[in-house]
């Protein structure tokens, strides 16, 4: 079952953290540990908890937090990381600190490799949560052309697709994680 009771009942304390936050300018990182904290919010070092919390980005909640000096590092930026700086899967669980540096240090790197413009139309700019979530992109790209693709099978949390309404979620491949869901790779 969905978490909502739990979010629900720590609702009062992630709004508190959220206003205090606001008001100093802080990193979004306050915010999204509150969330981890929340049963099924915890997942993936905290990557899950930060994509709800990014989504209020365009709202007057988070207008005054900085959102280029922190980000989350993902499993999958976790094990892109570990390729580049030649680290083994056992080694590749750096602290968070030296991870988030190493983010860090190919954001900045962002102006070299990604283009001003595509198709004579202006880019948008890069944050340190993007180049994090491309980060995990290119270490599923990797995997996949290693023939050791990250799928699992996508069941939908509510109702089927027209067509399928008999069949039974856990019996029928509706469709795949590379097929249009962002589970990234993890069952639903």
């Amino acid at each position: 079952s969905w978490p909502i009771r739990a979010l629900w009942e720590r609702s009062a304390s992630l709004a508190a953290g959220l206003m205090s936050g606001s008001r100093t300018g802080q990193t979004w990182q306050g915010p999204s540990e509150a969330l981890q904290n929340v049963e099924g919010y915890g997942r993936d070092y905290g990557a899950h908890a930060a994509e709800v919390i990014r989504d209020l980005f365009s709202t007057p909640l988070m207008v005054d937090y900085k959102q280029g000096a922190w980000a989350p590092v993902s499993a999958g930026a976790r094990r892109c990381l570990a390729r580049f700086a030649g680290r083994s899967d056992r080694e590749g669980q750096a602290l968070p600190e030296k991870l988030l540096q190493e983010v860090r240090e190919v954001y900045e790197k962002r102006r070299q490799h990604w283009p001003a413009s595509i198709l004579h139309q202006p880019v948008v700019e890069l944050r340190l949560h993007d180049v994090q979530a491309q980060l995990g992109e290119f270490d599923r790209y990797l995997e996949a052309c290693a023939g050791r693709p990250r799928r699992s099978t996508f069941f939908p949390r509510a109702g089927l697709p027209v067509g399928l309404e008999g069949a039974s979620a856990g019996s029928s491949r509706v469709g795949s994680a590379g097929e249009g869901s962002s589970s990234g790779g993890r069952a639903a």
